[in-house]
């Protein structure tokens, strides 16, 4: 387990699982809050969020009423846009659908869709593009990257069709000061 504190106070805690992480965020949100210090943890899923708030609740020591915010990245992310970018907003999920299914719409129109051209008319075919864009995305994958991919010798026709639709959905989220959950 290894802690990398930095100024402001930040604390980044990693370990692998049962190493003891539970018990020492315990144990330092504990002392934070006697000392009157706020505190927000940030957790990588709902899951995880959930969890540690069950062990917060058991444990007894804190007032929830002022205790640590729990937040998952997501979360904290859209607190950080709201704070210091309000004119971003998100996207809602079947918007993020019908803007994805215009964008390969105009990119069939131009000709660089291909491959994927007996399927463009199927409602699946938006959704899955949707997940694999949120799965590049997750990995941290950006559509530059993804395009260097799909340009390489021995790349695919339907790689560098969903490099197009990747590159084209995120210049238009930019251009429209929108922002996916990813």
């Amino acid at each position: 387990m290894r802690t990398t504190r930095v100024k402001p106070p930040l604390s980044v805690l990693v370990g692998p699982a049962h190493s003891g992480k539970t018990a020492h965020i315990l144990s330092a949100l504990a002392g934070s809050i006697a000392l009157g210090e706020e505190a927000t943890l940030i957790l990588p899923t709902g899951q995880a969020a959930n969890s540690l708030r069950r062990e917060l609740l058991l444990d007894h020591t804190f007032d929830f009423l002022g205790g640590p915010r729990v937040l998952t990245f997501i979360q904290f992310a859209v607190l950080v846009l709201e704070r210091h970018a309000p004119e971003v907003q998100p996207i809602h999920p079947l918007v993020e659908d019908e803007l994805l299914a215009r964008i390969v719409e105009g990119l069939a129109g131009e000709g660089k869709i291909t491959y994927h051209a007996q399927v463009l008319n199927f409602h699946g075919f938006v959704r899955a593009v949707r997940a694999f864009i949120m799965e590049l995305k997750r990995a941290e994958i950006t559509p530059d990257d993804f395009a260097r991919f799909a340009g390489r010798r021995g790349a695919t026709a339907r790689d560098r069709e969903l490099s197009a639709i990747y590159s084209r959905y995120q210049k238009t989220l930019r251009d429209l000061n929108l922002y996916d959950e990813e």
